[in-house]
């Protein structure tokens, strides 16, 4: 489960910041 864990907390935060960087784009623009 640690593995699992490593593994998929980095992916939700790279989702996070995708997903902040295109309401921060929506935001700007």
């Amino acid at each position: 489960m640690t593995v699992r864990n490593r593994f998929v907390i980095p992916s939700l935060t790279v989702r996070n910041i995708f997903v902040l960087s295109l309401i921060l784009r929506d935001a700007t623009f």
